[in-house]
């Protein structure tokens, strides 16, 4: 890395310290934004200042930022830009931790189908996937790695559970239970 790209990420790094030290956005906290807030907020920060004039009825600006603010108007402080850029840098990566997190706190799961395909599936427990399946045995779930590695037709590489879960649940909440990763299917489908 060179000595600009040390200096950038140290500073992402002590403004996410200073994120959960002083402001008290623990992880815990972090948790509870599962759809997207955290993304929302770095995006705001990334545009922020695009020195849009300030609208006199509420003293706030009307520029891409303050729009993309995914909370109360009034707790969105924007400040130099480079300082700016360091806050969504922090806020990416508090969102990033979150994925990590969540993915890492559920099972992951294959069934396999009367055709000899799988399906794969993550899921709180056996028990909250046998009951998303309708009632099915927990003896037909296969419980696998989350790192375990699967070919996806149309793609040139294997991907592992845990990465399809993410892929999957990066634009969509996971909000507990049960879901099918692959044959992947889309929420509120």
């Amino acid at each position: 890395m060179t000595s600009g790209t040390e200096r950038a990420l140290a500073l992402i790094s002590e403004e996410r310290q200073r994120q959960v030290d002083v402001e008290g956005w623990t992880p815990e906290h972090d948790d509870q934004h599962m759809e997207g807030e955290l993304g929302d907020a770095a995006a705001a920060y990334a545009y922020a200042g695009d020195h849009s004039p300030v609208n006199p009825q509420d003293g706030h600006g009307t520029d891409l930022g303050r729009v993309l603010w995914p909370w109360d108007r009034a707790s969105f402080k924007p400040g130099a830009h480079r300082h700016n850029l360091v806050r969504a840098g922090a806020l990416i990566v508090a969102e990033l931790e979150r994925l990590d997190r969540l993915a890492g706190s559920v099972q992951y799961f294959v069934r396999g189908m009367p055709d000899g395909s799988l399906e794969l599936y993550a899921a709180d427990s056996r028990e909250a996937l046998a009951e998303y399946l309708g009632g099915m045995p927990v003896e037909t779930l296969t419980w696998v790695e989350r790192r375990a590695a699967f070919w996806m037709p149309g793609r040139s590489y294997s991907v592992c559970a845990e990465d399809l879960f993410l892929e999957y649940y990066s634009d969509a909440p996971y909000l507990g239970g049960a879901a099918r990763l692959w044959p992947l299917t889309f929420p509120n489908a």
